[in-house]
């Protein structure tokens, strides 16, 4: 029903979860290749939430841009259509080196975070990358036998950026907003998170300070992607709620919601899934 009223009512959603399944069955967590999660501590759960929603919302809140991103253009770039559910992903840490390495064998540099989604291709995607010096992005070179780089002529660092995401998620990757100064980690951060990093540091690595070792600054590739492969998504969601039995929650009867209002709102849920279908070009 929330699914629903936000269908309604705003112009984007994204729904945000760690853990592989949203809806009955929570048992099964995303895999966060470069961190140390436990899904059981809601601490460390809300850390990495919070760390996707304060990186991707700098499109419209940094001051210093020359011309900044307002919040309804951000949301209308992404809910043409009425497609107006999108998929979120995280790159925590973002790592550099694992970009280059997927420009000749693509695979995926983030873990997605909308459950019951596995989100790899878009019709459009909002990003912004922080932490990673333009030098970095510059750095990026095609490998000797390598056609895939052919894309990066482009001096421009969030330009170089976007170019290589348009190539390796097949989405029309609107302007990528990169930032050179990393996410700070401080208390009340969840730094046992970072215990991988940590593990394998050296006394050069740059994300380390000097004693005791531990980590100080995060990059971080946060991005929301706008697809017509959600219509999964949502059609397990309206699987599940119509396993749902009003006669049996007593917590429905008491609110006044009668049967007839539920299926409504579960043809509603399908209209909007339809959306999604793939016969119907965008």
């Amino acid at each position: 029903m929330s699914f629903v009223s936000l269908i309604e009512s705003v112009s984007l959603f994204v729904p945000l979860s760690t853990m592989a399944q949203g809806w009955r069955d929570v048992a099964t967590s995303r895999d966060f290749p470069n961190i140390t999660y436990n899904p059981e501590n809601f601490y460390q759960t809300s850390a990495i939430l919070a760390t996707f929603l304060e990186t991707i919302s700098l499109k419209y809140r940094a001051k210093d841009l020359l011309q900044p991103m307002i919040l309804a253009d951000f949301c209308s770039d992404l809910s043409a259509y009425g497609l107006k559910m999108s998929a979120a992903n995280l790159g925590l840490p973002f790592n550099m080196s694992t970009a280059c390495d997927t420009l000749e064998q693509p695979k995926h540099i983030f873990t997605h975070l909308t459950p019951n989604s596995e989100v790899s291709r878009g019709q459009m995607m909002q990003t912004v990358v922080r932490g990673i010096h333009r030098s970095q992005i510059a750095a990026l070179e095609p490998r000797a036998s390598s056609s895939v780089l052919s894309v990066f002529p482009y001096a421009d660092a969030s330009l170089k950026m976007q170019k290589y995401l348009e190539r390796f998620d097949s989405a029309n990757v609107i302007p990528v907003m990169t930032c050179e100064t990393p996410m700070p980690v401080k208390v009340p951060y969840p730094e046992e998170i970072f215990a991988k990093i940590i593990s394998a540091a050296t006394s050069g690595s740059q994300y380390l300070t000097e004693k005791p070792l531990r980590i100080s600054s995060i990059p971080v590739l946060a991005g929301i992607t706008s697809t017509k492969h959600l219509m999964g998504t949502i059609d397990s969601l309206h699987v599940e709620a119509e396993k749902v039995k009003l006669g049996k929650l007593c917590r429905f009867r008491e609110t006044g919601l009668e049967s007839d209002e539920y299926t409504e709102v579960l043809h509603k849920l399908l209209d909007f899934r339809d959306l999604y279908d793939d016969r119907v070009a965008l």
